[in-house]
């Protein structure tokens, strides 16, 4: 493991390196991702979010529409499955991403198959803006990202690291 410096601290872990609570929670995301609808981009995402003072999960996936306007993003269906059974006071505390190609094959525990990532510019599967956007709005700047990359290692970081400089009312 090591870490690379933004505003905090970005780690980036292989599989049996995570805590069991965020291994099981990839692992969800990952299950999850297999039930996206992506007939035009091909692009498959699912996620899995726990929220705060909660052990419950809940799941989105990626749902494309074929005009793009009507897109739901899979952090987005997640974030809308929590605040549907909680209510608009909860909050997000941590939310576990696997995303990549229809073709490429995802699996739990994930296997590494490329070069290790050693800068920030390697790090290329995070949360879009727009969803950055909603879990700044539904978790602010402590809640955590678990981001599955193409070569099987995690990318773990806050919103504070990976949105520094968020939008707030």
């Amino acid at each position: 493991m090591f870490v690379l410096s933004i505003t905090g601290s970005v780690q980036v872990l292989y599989w049996g390196e995570m805590e069991y609570a965020d291994r099981t929670l990839l692992a969800r995301a990952i299950r999850v991702r297999k039930n996206a609808s992506t007939p035009v981009s091909g692009y498959m995402v699912g996620a899995a979010l726990r929220p705060v003072g909660s052990d419950r999960v809940f799941y989105g996936c990626n749902v494309e529409e074929d005009g793009q306007t009507s897109t739901v993003h899979a952090e987005a269906a997640a974030l809308s499955a929590m605040i549907s059974a909680l209510g608009p006071q909860a909050r997000c505390s941590t939310i576990a991403i696997a995303l990549g190609p229809r073709d490429e094959s995802v699996t739990s525990p994930p296997k590494h198959t490329g070069r290790l990532i050693t800068s920030l510019s390697e790090i290329t599967r995070t949360p879009c803006g727009h969803c950055r956007g909603l879990f700044s709005q539904y978790g602010g700047g402590d809640i955590r990202f678990l981001c599955l990359q193409q070569n099987g290692q995690v990318v773990i970081g806050t919103m504070a690291d990976f949105f520094p400089c968020g939008f707030k009312l």
